[in-house]
């Protein structure tokens, strides 16, 4: 019986140590996720994080840029064929007064 008891005890005693040391290691994760969490926040704090919405829609200003010089580009270029041919036109109109 004495031993039974002392057996029960000594069980008793390694539940509790296991249990106080599994508590001791989840306060530690928890801690260690805490840590973790406040670097995370710091280095989404970082300039160069902030400045990723501004660098979009920046890109989205130099993308319609483009398309605009893209637009300006035909238009000189129709423009540019219209003057030629105009020329042509009169220099033809010209050479036909001319006779040649």
């Amino acid at each position: 019986m004495a031993l039974q008891a002392a057996l029960d005890w000594l069980l008793i005693g390694v539940c509790v140590l296991t249990y106080g040391l599994l508590i001791g290691e989840a306060v530690g994760l928890v801690r260690r996720a805490l840590a973790l969490k406040s670097r995370v926040e710091k280095i989404a704090d970082l300039p160069m994080f902030t400045a990723i919405p501004k660098a979009e829609a920046d890109l989205d200003r130099l993308s319609n840029a483009l398309l605009e010089l893209q637009a300006l580009a035909l238009r000189a270029m129709w423009a540019i064929a219209r003057i030629r041919a105009t020329l042509l036109a009169i220099t033809g109109f010209v050479h036909t007064l001319r006779g040649r």
